[in-house]
Formats: structure tokens, sequence, C-alpha cells
């Protein structure tokens, strides 16, 4: 009769498991998990023409057009001036930025847009409006932006995707 021997078990345990080990070491490893996608492309925009004479009223007449790419189809694109330090802006805090213009990119993740003619008024001219005034612009509350070269700032709240670009305002010729 054979009795039972917990020492000849633990002996078999353990060889079995010195045999099993160099099998569990060689089994397949596990697949590393997909890399992310890449991330969408950053936007882009560009401005025409680059330098704009700050003279009034013809440069209300100059059509100043910003254009982009690679932003996501179907987004809002917000598209600001930013202030230098020292020029002020009426309703806008001293270090802030002033509106420009506001497009939606479509399908192709493009857009173009013009600066309105009231935006130019407002914003690079300084000036009041009054409609009951032929015209609506008030002549002495002309006071155009120093001649200087601008950062123009393209940014999305939706994607977050920013760009830059610049736009130069040359004094006009003095006049004769």
């Amino acid at each position: 009769m054979h009795r039972f021997s917990y020492k000849r078990v633990s002996i078999i345990v353990v060889a079995m498991t010195l045999l099993a080990l160099p099998l569990i070491g060689c089994a397949a490893e596990e697949a590393a998990p997909p890399a992310p996608p890449p991330p969408p492309p950053a936007g882009t925009i560009s401005v025409t023409p680059d330098t704009v004479e700050l003279a009034f009223p013809g440069m209300l007449g100059v059509p100043i057009e910003f254009s982009g790419t690679g932003w996501q189809p179907g987004e809002g694109v917000t598209i600001e001036m930013v202030l230098p330090a020292g020029v002020e802006m009426k309703a806008v805090e001293p270090g802030g930025n002033v509106a420009l213009a506001f497009a939606y990119a479509d399908e192709a993740g493009k857009f173009e847009v013009a600066v309105g003619a009231s935006t130019k008024i407002l914003t690079i001219f300084r000036a009041d409006l009054d409609l009951t005034r032929p015209g609506n612009v008030v002549p002495e509350s002309i006071k155009p932006i120093p001649p200087d070269t601008y950062t123009i700032e393209a940014f999305s709240a939706e994607s977050g995707n920013k760009s830059t670009t610049t736009l130069t305002f040359v004094a006009p010729p003095p006049k004769e």
C-alpha cells in the first residue's frame, strides 16, 4: 500500500512548473495598442494685401481679405488684430485684441473673408458713426491707428487651432 507523500507531490509540482516556465515565457506577446491618429493639421491664415495705406476714405475701397486652409470643416474662425501696448481702442481693454472678421471653414477646411467697411471705420480709423450724417462717419473723430506692422491672429475655439500673420499699415503720403 502506498502512502501519500507531500514531499513527492511537492517535487512533482515544482518539476512541472519548471518545465512549464519556458513555455509560458515564450508565449506570444500581446499586440501593442494602435498609435493614436495624428492631430489635425494646424490652420493657416494669409492676408491680401499685406500692406495697406491709412488713407481715409480711400482705404474703404481697398479690400483687405483673409484666407486660410487646414481648418476643421464647418468650424468658426475668428480673426483679430493684436493691439500693441499704447494703442487704444474704444470698448477694448488695454492689451486686448480687436475683432476684424469671422468666417466658417468650408468642407475642405478653407475660408475667405474680407474686412467690412464699418469694421475699418471703427477699428482701423477709430472713428465714430452717426447715422444722421451723410456718409455716417463723424469726420472730426477719425484717429487712425499708428502706422506699424500688426500681428493678426486667426483662431477657433472649437478645435483650438491658432495661426498668425502680419498686416502692415503705412501712413499716406503728405498732401501737397
